[in-house]
């Protein structure tokens, strides 16, 4: 895993929630991350209670992704309000990701999400203003 210092990023505290179930307003995605020499697939958690686009740091490992250190650290907490197992976040990647035929490029914090890979937030979704249907979970992009 590579690492290199970040232009500045300026964020206060963040909070990861993922907890998907039927009840929650969480659906999962088929996705692909591209990286410059492979693209890896997986499922992303889309979730409105996160406040971060994150990706897990075993998961940067495993694909051997590209990390940025931030030039401050930010506190991180889980949705239960208790501290997260890696402490505050230290690094981020910036990478495209497909989902259907569009591709986004998206800003990753990188902390421990147990068992979900990707977790994007509200900010995110109000980004590429998909269509959800939060009963059935069908979740759609329309090609720009």
């Amino acid at each position: 895993m590579m690492t290199r210092p970040s232009k500045g990023l300026s964020i206060k505290a963040l909070k990861i929630r993922s907890v998907p179930n039927k009840d929650s307003k969480s659906i999962n995605v088929d996705t692909k991350i591209i990286d410059e020499k492979k693209i890896v697939e997986t499922k992303v958690l889309i979730d409105c209670g996160a406040q971060g686009a994150f990706m897990d740091e075993q998961f940067t490992k495993k694909h051997q992704l590209l990390l940025i250190r931030l030039k401050k650290e930010i506190p991180v907490s889980n949705i239960d309000k208790t501290p997260n197992r890696n402490g505050p976040i230290k690094q981020y990647t910036q990478l495209p990701v497909k989902i259907n035929v569009n591709i986004i490029s998206t800003q990753f914090f990188i902390s421990h999400l147990g068992k979900e890979n990707i977790i994007f937030r509200l900010p995110w979704l109000e980004m590429v203003n998909p269509i959800i249907n939060w009963a059935k979970k069908p979740f759609k992009l329309i090609p720009e």
